[in-house]
């Protein structure tokens, strides 16, 4: 399964792309249009599931990315700067992302 966190703007987005293997196979500043993040994530065929930050304007690019196959996790703004300053696995913190409150 392909991985991608998207660091999203309104005029541009950041996509960063991470191999079923792990290592980072490609990061581009992608137009934010659906027809260019079609384009970026055509490059990468098979299952794949994105991040995004769930602030406002994600609508379309979960519309887009629905319509390639590709699953969108909402990553919540509350809960990523709520740990701010203490150490937290990442692993723990990747299965929560989309649920209303973070594990006990």
């Amino acid at each position: 399964m392909w991985h991608s966190g998207i660091d999203q703007h309104k005029q541009f987005g950041v996509i960063t792309t991470y191999g079923p293997e792990g290592p980072r196979v490609k990061q581009s500043r992608v137009p934010s249009t659906s027809l260019e993040v079609a384009r970026y994530f055509a490059e990468f065929p098979g299952p794949h599931r994105a991040v995004v930050e769930s602030t406002g304007g994600w609508y379309w690019l979960a519309d887009t990315l629905a319509g390639l196959g590709v699953e969108l996790v909402l990553a919540h703004e509350h809960f990523n700067g709520q740990f701010k300053g203490r150490e937290l696995s990442h692993r723990k913190h990747a299965k929560w992302p989309h649920r209303a409150s973070p594990p006990a």
